[in-house]
């Protein structure tokens, strides 16, 4: 599935309903309806996994 990385300052600001937000936007952008789409929250400053 497809894997998008979201920078913001504070992640716990971040809230769950905005990010489901985002992840539909997605889906509707570019024609994934019915994908899985996995996004992860990254603080400005996290190092990479």
């Amino acid at each position: 599935p497809p894997h998008f990385v979201v920078f913001c300052n504070e992640r716990k600001l971040f809230h769950f309903s905005y990010q489901r937000y985002l992840e539909n936007c997605i889906r509707n952008v570019f024609g994934l309806e019915g994908t899985p789409v996995i996004m992860s929250i990254r603080e400005k400053g996290d190092k990479e996994d």
